[in-house]
């Protein structure tokens, strides 16, 4: 994550920053994503690229959880949550967890339905996703 690469010496975090799908910012070892809205709204290659980028920064040994503020959309479609459950199973593969945070009623019925709510951990807000994150 904070290794200097190409392009100007920009850090893998440093790039998530002109993502147009998935925001990211490190928070101590707490990676928080930020989908900008549903895919159907983004080309297939900026949303692929994005997600390449963070399941390499899940890669990197200073990132221990995932959480996925869900708060910028009331819905999210597949390509997204597929790409959200991706970077849970390499998460917790490492011993870590993921969690969401801020899903509308509307998304939260789609994870109970797809029963991927008892695999992610919710919160209702960011700021108590982050305080228990930490602790």
């Amino acid at each position: 994550i904070l290794r200097r690469e190409g392009q100007g010496g920009m850090t893998k975090l440093d790039k998530t920053r002109h993502h147009k799908v998935f925001l990211a910012e490190l928070h101590g070892d707490t990676l928080l994503v930020i989908p900008q809205g549903d895919a159907a709204g983004f080309r297939d290659s900026d949303i692929a690229r994005e997600h390449k980028v963070l399941m390499e920064l899940v890669d990197d040994p200073r990132v221990a959880n995932v959480l996925v503020d869900f708060g910028r959309s009331n819905y999210f479609g597949s390509t997204v949550i597929g790409a959200i459950h991706n970077l849970g199973i390499k998460i917790r593969a490492g011993g870590g967890k993921l969690g969401i945070c801020d899903a509308s009623d509307e998304m939260r019925e789609t994870l109970r339905t797809l029963r991927l709510d008892g695999i992610w951990q919710q919160y209702d807000s960011l700021k108590a996703a982050l305080k228990d994150f930490k602790s």
